[in-house]
């Protein structure tokens, strides 16, 4: 049996969409679903500390009481959509303390080997790198979005070579483009569409917008995760926007760049993290472009552009972005079937 266990649902960010997407993909799976809290993730925060870890528990207990049940069994597969989650431990522990042979795999979106990461920023603490190593080390094989993020995790846990793999993430760009069927025409909209955390550096968009506005007040700019919008809203604006801008310094796979190359947008990225693997050099910005005047002049010239549709030009990406979901479930069907 495959024991899927997702992160909570969160519509302001991406897990309601890929548990929807999951859903499709996985129909036979056993979805261990936690205690849902009522407490949103801030303008900076990807999920609320307390409230993750509460619905993370929850799923704990719930795995626990079917080891107690005797309703694992041998060649059982347990899927994680995060597997930075404490109490992953405990999973290998009853099955092993059982005599229970079972498989465990799961997505790595980021840790400690991410620079900018909250856990690696705000906690340093040597514990950290000890439990996701454990973590690591238990799972049979660990799902990354890029090779750029591949490198990185390996790079930092050199001494356990973890079995990583190169699938891409949960993501559908037909889903993102059926939440707006229909566009409105592009307008001279630049959109910075990350949360306000430092890491993607976003008093240097408040800065460029400044100096731009000053030069041309005919192009505006938005802060999207300033306004609290649906989902539904959020696609709108991005299929009105000529440019998405991000100064992000950390980025391992994207959904936010991704979201926009799936609407259309011009984008204007640095060249650094995932996306030279990712975009064409002339949506990347080099190091010694990284200041104020440099930005604007490069904004403006896209802003002026006779602007189209560019989805286009992202058909290789989506591709690849798309088929993410198939190669994560046949890769969770392997080895269930023994692989």
């Amino acid at each position: 049996m495959i024991r899927w266990i997702p992160l909570e649902m969160l519509d302001c960010r991406y897990t309601t969409a890929t548990r929807e997407l999951l859903q499709k993909k996985l129909p036979k799976a056993t979805i261990i679903s936690g205690e849902e809290m009522v407490c949103k993730p801030s303008v900076s925060q990807f999920l609320h500390p307390a409230g993750t870890i509460f619905y993370k528990a929850t799923q704990i207990q719930q795995i626990a009481k079917l080891f107690l049940q005797n309703a694992v069994q041998d060649g059982d597969v347990f899927f994680i959509d995060d597997i930075w989650m404490p109490g992953i431990e405990s999973i290998q522990y009853m099955a092993r303390m059982s005599g229970v042979h079972v498989k465990v795999c799961g997505i790595c979106h980021a840790g400690s080997h991410t620079p900018t990461d909250d856990v690696a920023t705000r906690i340093r603490q040597p514990w950290v790198t000890h439990f996701e190593r454990a973590a690591f080390t238990l799972c049979d094989e660990i799902y990354v979005g890029s090779a750029f993020h591949k490198k990185e995790l390996l790079r930092h846990n050199s001494e356990i070579s973890p079995n990583v793999i190169v699938t891409g993430l949960i993501f559908s760009s037909m889903q993102i483009r059926s939440k707006v069927p229909q566009w409105e025409g592009r307008r001279k909209l630049v959109v910075f569409p990350h949360r306000l955390h430092p890491e993607k550096q976003p008093e240097l968009f408040l800065r460029i917008s400044d100096n731009v506005r000053r030069m041309r007040p005919d192009i505006s700019f938005i802060m999207t995760h300033s306004l609290n919008l649906s989902k539904k809203e959020y696609y709108a604006l991005l299929g009105s926007a000529r440019l998405v801008f991000s100064a992000a310094l950390q980025e391992n796979f994207g959904y936010a760049c991704l979201e926009a190359a799936a609407m259309g947008c011009d984008l204007l990225l640095p060249e650094r993290c995932v996306y030279p693997e990712f975009y064409s050099p002339v949506q990347l910005y080099k190091p010694d472009e990284e200041n104020i005047e440099a930005l604007s002049k490069r904004i403006i010239q896209s802003v002026d552009c006779v602007h189209f549709d560019a989805t286009s030009q992202y058909t290789q990406l989506l591709e690849f972005a798309d088929s993410g979901i198939d190669r994560i479930c046949a890769r969770i069907h392997s080895l269930h079937n023994g692989g």
